[in-house]
C-alpha cells in the first residue's frame, strides 16, 4: 500500500500512476471515518490522461464510497477537492 495524497499536505494532486493490463489499484480515503460530519460529495476525483495528455473525470470517492477499484490500462491521477492547509484525509493505493 502507498499513499499517493498524504494527510496534512497543501498537496491536492497525486503524480501520474500507470496501470497494465492484469493490475488493477485500489483507491481508497485514510484518515477519517465515515462518521464524521462530511457532506456526501465528491471528496476526490480520479482522473485518466487521453492521448492529448489532457485528464479526464472519470469517478469519484465520496465519504459513502471511500473506496474504487481501478481496473483499466492507462494513466492516472486523483485530485482532491476542497480542502484547507493540512488536509484532514488522503488517498492510499494498493
Amino acid at each position: 500500500m502507498a499513499s499517493i495524497l498524504a494527510v496534512g499536505t497543501n498537496i491536492d494532486e497525486s503524480s501520474d500512476f500507470t496501470l497494465t493490463a492484469g493490475a488493477p489499484a485500489t483507491l481508497a480515503i485514510f484518515g477519517f471515518t465515515p462518521t464524521n460530519e462530511l457532506p456526501d460529495v465528491p471528496m476526490v476525483h480520479i482522473l485518466k490522461k487521453d492521448s492529448a495528455n489532457n485528464y479526464a473525470r472519470i469517478g469519484d470517492l465520496t465519504r459513502d464510497t471511500p473506496c474504487k477499484v481501478l481496473d483499466a490500462v492507462g494513466v492516472f491521477r486523483v485530485r482532491r477537492l476542497g480542502t484547507p492547509a493540512g488536509a484532514s484525509y488522503g488517498v492510499d493505493q494498493t
